[in-house]
């Protein structure tokens, strides 16, 4: 068995003190410090963490941060809004499957053993 890890993103919902997850990823053998770091410094050396990132939908945001750690989205979290023809696409539970749906989150989340939580309204 697997050191499961989920990172995932939320953001402030405003004046109720509560934080929606926007997307998170599953590693299956990355729940340890040392890879759970290494993966949340790609995100931060990235591009799309910076300032000059011009990305404003917050749900695509967190999905392309998470591409760059190697993860994909799986079949069942394409829609409309975020196509096929537009993001990764998982390739294995090892390099990380990315959910955004209110299902797919929650799955993730019951997998999970360890986990990062990112906020990209307050960039802790």
């Amino acid at each position: 068995m697997g050191q499961r890890l989920n990172i995932q993103f939320e953001m402030d919902i405003p004046n109720s003190g509560e934080a929606k997850v926007l997307a998170n990823a599953y590693y299956h053998w990355s729940g340890y410090t040392i890879l759970a770091y290494e993966l949340v410094k790609k995100i931060a050396d990235s591009n799309y963490w910076s300032d000059d990132c011009k990305i404003t939908d917050p749900v695509e945001k967190a999905i392309r941060m998470l591409e760059v750690t190697g993860a994909g989205l799986t079949k069942d979290e394409f829609t409309e809004e975020y196509p096929e023809s537009k993001y990764k696409k998982a390739t294995s539970r090892n390099d990380g499957l990315i959910a955004i749906s209110e299902k797919g989150i929650k799955e993730t989340q019951n997998w999970e053993e360890a986990r990062v939580t990112i906020n990209l309204t307050t960039g802790m």
